[in-house]
């Protein structure tokens, strides 16, 4: 296939390749599905195109062998996916890194991967995310035979929700990283593991041989009990296990837990690492982070805790949630206890404004840690000339729709005109003299100017 625009019709006998000498990465392929309800199905894929990344519209399943070879798959729509059928078998090169990151460093999905399975044998989902190049897979083991399907995904920044206050049975919940798995069968149980990695930074902190604390990295899932909706332990004690990255402190490992959970509904679809003490995880305690107008300004505030493994943190700014530069950068504190930092944008633009956090530690690892918009509602001034008039006043005003009024000092109105225009002639020799106050009341604005008439 040549590079440009590929439209597919695919069937149960189509063999789907994504190798740079056929779908390379400039090439986006639209997919027949719109649903995972009804997606078509092809019997083989093969992700093989080291040279950059596919990009697919719509959807997919694989039937008999999903080759992992090299090379990523990402989205370019909101119901894009791909269903890794219940008889396909997931086929990688010879492991990279060690046992726990699975073999699939190079070759895995950037949005949601569906597994739909009879079986109860360990099933993985390769998702991660190809911004950042992590891997971060997830293995469902589901309890019956039953068919049914998990939808799943990985997002490398913090959840919206993980203060003090969102947190039970835990010292803190990741500030990295949160995964979303649940099922529309959520009567099913399964087992789940989870795979961290560089990025999660478990191991940081302490010394890379004390197995006590790496015991008290746990799951966390965030749903709504009796308490209202507060991350909480999902499944008993796991079975935690790790290793080091040569000449490195940071861990890669997994979290396997082997009681079964029941809780995959849709509003209960979020997990990430968890831990007991204050050390497994992350180099910095979020309390908030907020974003808001204030005097016609953003003001973009975070407050921490222990911030003293952090280095600086950098506020960038985007106007679409996609295309992010560099706003400003603090340096951080390093300080027990709670730190509050602001900082303002001057000079927001009209419409939606995006604000993310990036925090850099003392070992130079940076993450993303929340995302915040903010809504700018910006109004055109009128402009009234000349100022002071006799005879005539000309109006601009930025819409052609609302009205205007004219009042004297004691609020007498002497003018009401309906506005059908942006530029207006308005006669006014006929008007007492005197300081009037001119009234634009327009789509979602109101606006006053004082006119003297001569």
């Amino acid at each position: 296939m040549s590079n440009g625009t590929t439209g597919l019709k695919l069937s149960d006998k189509t063999i789907l390749i994504f190798e740079n000498s056929r779908i390379n990465a400039s090439t986006q392929v639209f997919l027949n599905a719109s649903t995972p309800a009804n997606p078509d199905v092809v019997y083989a894929a093969t992700i093989n195109n080291p040279a950059g990344i596919n990009l697919l519209k719509g959807g997919f399943e694989t039937s008999s062998t999903l080759n992992l070879t090299n090379g990523f798959i990402t989205y370019g729509g909101a119901d894009a996916f791909h269903t890794i059928g219940p008889n396909c078998i997931i086929k990688n090169p010879a492991n990279r890194f060690g046992e726990t990151n699975r073999g699939w460093e190079y070759s895995y999905f950037d949005g949601r991967v569906n597994v739909k399975t009879n079986s109860t044998r360990p099933y993985p989902a390769p998702i991660g995310s190809t911004t950042q190049r992590i891997y971060a897979p997830v293995i469902i083991e589901p309890a019956s035979t039953s068919l049914k399907t998990y939808y799943t995904s990985y997002i490398p920044m913090a959840h919206p929700n993980v203060s003090p206050s969102d947190v039970e049975g835990f010292d803190h919940v990741s500030q990295l990283e949160y995964w979303k798995v649940f099922s529309t069968d959520n009567a099913y149980d399964a087992k789940l593991t989870l795979y961290y990695t560089p990025h999660s930074q478990v191991g940081d902190g302490f010394a890379t041989n004390d197995a006590t604390n790496m015991q008290d990295l746990r799951l966390a899932q965030y749903y709504n009990d009796a308490n209202g909706y507060k991350w909480k332990l999902f499944g008993s004690t796991p079975f935690v296990t790790y290793s080091l990255i040569p000449g490195s402190t940071v861990n890669n490992g997994a979290i396997h837990y082997s009681q079964f959970a029941t809780n995959f509904a849709f509003d209960a679809q979020y997990f990430t690492l968890a831990s007991l003490n204050n050390l497994s995880t992350l180099p910095v305690h979020f309390v908030k982070f907020e974003a808001g107008l204030q005097n016609n300004k953003v003001k973009i505030g975070w407050q921490v805790t222990d911030d003293g493994d952090a280095s600086s943190y950098t506020v960038e700014k985007s106007i679409d949630g996609k295309k992010f530069s560099t706003m400003q950068k603090l340096y951080a504190r390093q300080q027990p206890g709670i730190a509050d930092y602001v900082l303002y944008d001057s000079m927001p633009e009209k419409g939606w404004n995006f604000y993310r956090l990036i925090v850099t530690n003392r070992q130079n690892k940076s993450f993303t840690y929340q995302i915040k918009k903010v809504y700018i509602h910006k109004t055109e001034r009128i402009a009234i000339y000349p100022n002071p008039a006799s005879d005539v006043l000309y109006l601009s005003s930025p819409s052609a729709f609302g009205q205007i009024e004219l009042l004297d000092v004691t609020g007498k109105r002497f003018l009401l005109i309906k506005v059908t225009q942006t530029y207006m002639k308005i006669p006014v020799g006929y008007l007492p003299r005197g300081l009037y106050s001119l009234v634009y009341r327009g789509v979602d604005t109101k606006q006053t100017q004082k006119v003297i008439l001569q």
